[in-house]
């Protein structure tokens, strides 16, 4: 006989065997949901490790590839370097030919200029005793005509005509010397000077008739000498002049010469300056460009650490996603989990086909 104690007793026994199945069914769930799960954890982490190298061989290449530009630069900037350096050599050779040939035409034209003052100096002293001499001649003959106004008349008048002849003659090729020398002093002046000397003054010639009273005769000796010490005066204030003329055109060549002297130790000076400045003008370009290079390598390295960032950040999420394939695969692991962390009472009990004993 079925008693309803037996039925309790066999309800009971079929839940506690539920019971059991169940949580030999979740731990056998949980424990391939582990396995599954570290098998993930592995492949990402194998292909974490093969990114990781694949990016360092990048970067490896990259800075191989930055080496190389960077020798490429260096080898760049050092032939820039050369060619200026040859250039300025090349200037300064040039430089010193052309100063050499400035010099040498320099001298010459100095070695010129001293021969043509040299002689000019020469002419005017042989100018100078020859007109001493022909004053000192023409002061002998009129003391000989002053002396001979005291004696007879007929001969005082021959011997003053052949004074006053002499005289004139002697007045005339004074006045000719004079021209002559002149003449010679303006040829034998050197071209770059154009002073023009003063004209010596011309002898004014007095008639025949004057040299017949012996005051007249004394007033035109007295005056002819007066004349005579006034030109020689004059001359000598000339020469004195054309001297000191020539001093000054001598220091001025010198002064000249020095100065070109300078000039050119300036233009070497400003060589060097150009060389310097050359140099120091090419440190500053290969400082700006070794700059630009560090700037652009800082920029390229952030770059790159942006774009690996990036690409980290990128392949976080796609870890957090699944694939079609993993969602399929799981999607019956999913649904289990979700099967036993529900309530179980929400769930459909179980069909069992149970024999009661009658």
């Amino acid at each position: 006989m079925l008693r309803w104690s037996q039925v309790a007793k066999l309800a009971v026994k079929e839940a506690q065997l539920e019971e059991v199945r169940k949580r030999q069914a979740k731990k056998t769930a949980q424990k391939e949901m582990q396995d599954y799960l570290k098998r993930q954890i592995d492949q990402k982490t194998s292909d974490k490790q093969k990114a990781a190298e694949l990016e360092k061989k990048l970067f490896e290449v990259q800075q191989a590839e930055l080496e190389r530009w960077r020798k490429d630069q260096t080898v760049q900037a050092e032939e820039r370097l050369r060619k200026v350096q040859q250039v300025v050599r090349d200037r300064e050779v040039q430089s010193e030919e052309v100063n050499r040939k400035r010099e040498a035409e320099k001298e010459q034209k100095l070695e010129e200029d001293r021969r043509l003052v040299l002689r000019a100096a020469q002419e005017i002293e042989l100018e100078k005793k020859a007109a001493q001499a022909k004053r000192e001649q023409t002061k002998l003959a009129q003391r000989a005509l002053v002396q001979e106004v005291g004696e007879d008349q007929e001969k005082k008048n021959q011997a003053r005509r052949r004074r006053i002849e002499e005289e004139k003659r002697a007045l005339q090729e004074y006045a000719e010397l004079l021209d002559k020398q002149e003449a010679r002093s303006k040829a034998t002046k050197p071209k770059i000077r154009d002073q023009v000397p003063a004209a010596p003054p011309k002898v004014k010639r007095k008639g025949e008739e004057l040299y017949h009273d012996p005051e007249i005769v004394t007033r035109i000796h007295n005056e002819a000498v007066a004349r005579a010490e006034q030109a020689d005066l004059t001359k000598q204030a000339q020469l004195k002049l054309e001297r000191r003329k020539n001093q000054d055109f001598l220091f001025q060549q010198i002064a000249e010469r020095d100065h070109q002297k300078r000039l050119m130790q300036e233009q070497k000076g400003g060589l060097k300056v150009a060389a310097q400045a050359a140099a120091e003008e090419h440190r500053v370009t290969e400082s700006q460009q070794m700059l630009e290079r560090k700037k652009r390598y800082l920029q390229y390295r952030l770059d790159l650490e942006g774009q690996m960032r990036t690409k980290q950040t990128t392949q976080h999420t796609l870890e957090d996603q699944m694939s079609g394939a993993e969602k399929a695969i799981n999607r019956r692991y999913v649904f289990e989990a979700l099967q036993k962390t529900s309530d179980p009472e929400a769930l459909p009990a179980p069909c069992t086909a149970e024999a009661v004993p009658q």
